[in-house]
């Protein structure tokens, strides 16, 4: 009885989430904050990805504060941050040199 209750909730949840898979928030930002020109598009576009999914989630309306798209902004970011960070090999020390 449990498993059928949890499958038509899971159901009414896609279906409320259905119409935002054609929204697309991630140029909410640039009215407030800019990305810098040193980060490369592929970045870039994770970023817009990560922000506007963010924006789905939190606020499916689209209606957020400054601040709001502040913090949206600065996970998307540090989200991209950590991926890379993770599918880029660490660096080799040679000698004479010494990491941190």
């Amino acid at each position: 009885m449990a498993r059928y209750r949890q499958d038509a909730s899971e159901t009414r949840r896609r279906q409320r989430c259905r119409p935002l898979r054609n929204i697309d928030y991630s140029d909410r930002y640039q009215q407030h904050f800019t990305l810098g020109s040193d980060i490369s598009t592929r970045d870039r576009d994770g970023i817009h990805k990560t922000f506007s999914g963010l924006m789905k989630l939190i606020y499916p309306g689209g209606e957020a504060t400054q601040e709001e798209i502040e913090e949206l902004l600065r996970f998307a970011v540090e989200g991209r941050k950590r991926v890379k960070d993770q599918a880029l090999p660490p660096p080799v020390a040679t000698a004479g040199t010494y990491w941190a």
